[in-house]
């Protein structure tokens, strides 16, 4: 009976497989005999760790710096300006006339006192000749006039003429000489216009503009060249005020310009604040500044101390913390089982590669400056100084 029974079971079973496989087929039986055997995986895995607990939680070897508190921060800032010559004129002419030379042109450099352009002088060289005839003229009358005075003179003391032709001989005598001095001051004038139609460089420089060529009548007043004095540029550089009234005229700083770093002293502060950019001009003595360009952009680099309690950290010991704060990792607990800590700090500034931050950091710190995303707080860890 109970054979029967078996039989009869053994059919169900058969029959209850066959219906199975009609209904889900194959693919269906392969799919349960791979989730059984990632769970029969994840169980050894449990089991080999009941066995063994300190197989899953080995101490991670991290990268450590010492935080050293410090009483400030140098904040650096860098201001552009421009190179400027430290004179500069346009050179015109004083007088009219006709242009009949312009001796210089755009790049050349000049001397000091080097004739720049001339104007047409022969109109002035005729005035002058006209002037010295005259003087002649009126030395003639001179010598007469004195000649007559003495002979009245003579006669007056004799009692032969009166008083009056003496006094109108001495008088004209007088008259003449007064004439003879205006005559002078106009040839001495007329000599002067003829100096100034030769346009001279009141300093040594180079030529930035030509403004006239031969051949162009021109009123007084009319420029010719711009010149621009090159021996002893200054740089004009805009600084905020708080900057500018940090810095001390006669103290020497670095100056980026053309690619080169060149030493300036301050020479002047303006005592106003520009209008536009709300800024405070300071000016610099540029003495070698050989091969920069008048005009060019210059660059200036200054440092000032912010006082501020912080520590120097480097750049990767940085994570993001809750609310777009940040965080630092420390190791915590004692020597013998050290663990993750998180500490909540402030970027006051940050450099190429490293930040000044304070917050609940302590001094003397173990801080982690690298793998942060394989750590969590309260996880054991192994801490070596970097170069260890």
């Amino acid at each position: 009976m109970r054979k029967n029974n078996s039989q009869q079971d053994d059919g169900k079973a058969g029959r209850h497989s066959r219906s199975f496989f009609r209904k889900y087929g194959v693919p269906s039986l392969l799919g349960a005999m791979i989730v059984a055997v990632i769970f029969a995986g994840t169980a050894s895995l449990h089991l080999r760790a009941a066995v063994d607990p300190g197989a899953a939680a080995q101490p991670l070897p991290v990268s450590v710096t010492t935080a050293k508190t410090s009483e400030f921060y140098e904040e650096r800032a860098r201001y552009a300006g421009r190179l400027e010559a430290d004179r500069s004129t346009r050179i015109a002419f004083e007088r009219a006339g006709l242009v009949t030379a312009v001796l210089v042109d755009e790049g050349d450099t000049v001397t000091k006192g080097q004739i720049v352009a001339r104007l047409d002088t022969e109109p002035l060289e005729a005035e002058r000749d006209r002037l010295r005839a005259q003087k002649a003229q009126v030395v003639a009358d001179l010598e007469l006039s004195r000649l007559t005075e003495d002979r009245q003179a003579f006669l007056v003391a004799k009692g032969h003429v009166s008083q009056q032709r003496f006094d109108e001989a001495r008088l004209q005598t007088k008259a003449l000489e007064a004439r003879l001095a205006e005559v002078d001051a106009a040839v001495r004038s007329i000599s002067i216009d003829i100096a100034k139609a030769n346009v001279v460089a009141r300093f040594a420089g180079s030529v930035s503009q030509r403004l006239v060529d031969e051949g162009a009548v021109v009123s007084a007043g009319t420029p010719v060249v711009d010149l621009l004095e090159t021996d002893a540029p200054k740089a004009r550089i805009g600084l905020s005020p708080d900057v500018a009234g940090s810095l001390s005229i006669g103290t020497q700083y670095q100056l980026q310009a053309g690619g080169r770093t060149l030493s300036v002293t301050l020479e002047s502060l303006r005592p106003d604040v520009s209008f536009g950019s709300r800024t405070v001009h300071a000016v610099f003595d540029v003495p070698d500044a050989a091969g920069i360009p008048i005009g060019d952009v210059v660059h200036l680099d200054i440092g000032r101390k912010v006082q501020a309690k912080g520590f120097w950290l480097p750049m990767t010991a940085l994570t993001e913390g809750r609310k777009g704060l940040w965080s630092v990792f420390t190791v915590g607990g004692d020597e013998f089982d050290p663990q993750v800590e998180r500490e909540a700090v402030e970027v006051l500034h940050f450099e190429a590669d490293r930040v000044y931050v304070r917050g609940t950091l302590r001094d003397a710190a173990q801080v982690i400056t690298a793998g942060l995303e394989r750590i969590i707080p309260g996880q054991r860890v192994v801490p070596y100084q970097v170069g260890e």
